[in-house]
């Protein structure tokens, strides 16, 4: 392979599409004999392959993002880098990234924990992660086999690529930082195509958004995704153009940033069909054989398992309780609870068949969420479920703590004692 000539293409690619930027690229001039023999000196001799590739280009960088990318910032916009930047090296935003380090940083022991700088030596030095040609053991020879760091290096791991398969890749994925990783993983999209595997589905401009559903992550609740609506845009003085407002399910109107905004993932499951009549679907429950309900309630939920606790909810809940709150919310929290009472005492007396303790945790959250809001007087249904709850727990070998259920049935009698 013709790095120079094949980079050069990279790059001429890269930057003749409109909505990336590329904001390093540099290919280092050939390293000297005495270079190559320092480094030889510290590290021992370097595979031909290594050498080969260094007496053409001391070190190369590459880094380019997708202008609506959440990482993306004014910073990308400024003048383009040609010459060696040693902080795309520190740089975990851009979506395609590779750093080869010269070689008067091939020996840099930084990189490395414990003893490993004694079998790897990186030479791929990009965000989080580094890549290293690594030693069959120590005091061996490098050779042209490949570990991957992650997590700031505290481990590596063997990777299928070799040193030239691992250049021509690089070149041939441009740069694309987590296929890249994928790969050396010996995993990796099939399907991989430029740009269309690479660039980020990102919201619409204009009055093309409003109306548009979307989805984000929300720190409020657990850093859940939560779902909402987007507004017209306000035009005039003092407008950002890359702030947007969003109708939230969950309630109130949320400012956020596009690039941290994405189109709805999911636009036919269950919670937006269901969203569209949220009253059919709470009496349709009802109706429904349980098992049927259980699977519903459960993909509303998603397949979100994070877990936390809410304002001042003593006990620990899922993050999937959101989004019920969420479709829920436009209802009387009278009737919802009416009909989450009634699924939990159908489904009480089959607590050990499989799969029905986990939908009653599911039921007692929802539950666990509405005491807290509902007025004092309005809890005494949940209240009353507190004693199937004890008298399933009696039943339970004793531990330290308490089952799950009865922690909500625990905080449920909680709030009939301070009220």
């Amino acid at each position: 392979m013709n790095f120079r000539e094949t980079f050069d293409a990279c790059v001429a690619t890269l930057r003749a599409h409109p909505r990336i930027v590329v904001t390093h690229a540099w290919l280092g001039e050939p390293a000297t004999d005495a270079e190559v023999a320092e480094t030889e000196a510290n590290v021992g001799p370097l595979p031909a392959p290594v050498r080969a590739f260094y007496k053409q280009h001391n070190g190369a960088q590459l880094r380019w993002i997708d202008r609506e990318s959440a990482g993306f910032s004014a910073d990308d916009d400024r003048g383009f880098v040609g010459d060696y930047d040693w902080s795309v090296g520190c740089d975990e935003r851009a979506d395609g990234v590779f750093h080869f380090v010269p070689l008067d940083r091939f020996v840099d022991r930084s990189l490395f924990h414990g003893d490993d700088a004694e079998i790897y030596c990186a030479f791929d030095d990009f965000g989080d992660e580094a890549v290293s040609l690594r030693r069959a053991a120590r005091g061996r020879p490098l050779t042209t086999k490949l570990a991957l760091g992650d997590d700031h290096n505290v481990g590596w791991d063997d990777c299928p690529l070799e040193f030239e398969e691992y250049l021509a890749l690089t070149l041939a994925l441009y740069g694309h930082a987590d296929e890249r990783t994928a790969r050396l993983r010996g995993k990796g999209d099939p399907g991989w195509k430029f740009p269309a595997s690479v660039l980020r589905n990102a919201l619409p401009r204009g009055n093309a958004a409003t109306g548009r559903r979307v989805q984000w992550t929300d720190e409020r609740y657990f850093f859940s995704t939560a779902r909402g609506t987007l507004l017209e845009d306000a035009d005039g003085p003092g407008h950002d153009p890359e702030k947007i407002r969003i109708l939230g399910d969950l309630g109130g109107v949320i400012e956020r940033r596009r690039r941290e905004t994405d189109p709805l993932a999911t636009p036919d499951d269950t919670y937006e069909l269901a969203r569209s009549a949220p009253a059919e679907f709470l009496e349709a429950l009802l109706r429904m054989p349980p098992v049927a309900a259980r699977a519903m309630l459960e993909s509303v939920r998603s397949t979100e398992r994070r877990h936390g606790r809410y304002r001042d909810i003593p006990v620990v809940l899922e993050a999937g309780v959101f989004a019920e709150m969420a479709l829920f919310a436009p209802l009387d929290e009278i009737r919802v609870r009416d009909v989450y009472v009634a699924l939990f005492r159908g489904w009480m007396p089959n607590i050990r068949e499989m799969g029905v303790h986990g939908a009653l945790i599911r039921l007692a959250e929802m539950l666990t969420v509405l005491a807290r809001s509902l007025p004092a007087s309005k809890i005494a249904p949940i209240v009353a479920l507190i004693a199937a709850i004890d008298a399933f727990a009696a039943t339970l070998p004793s531990a330290p703590t308490p089952p799950v259920l009865s922690e909500h049935a625990n905080y449920w009698r909680s709030l009939v004692t301070t009220t």
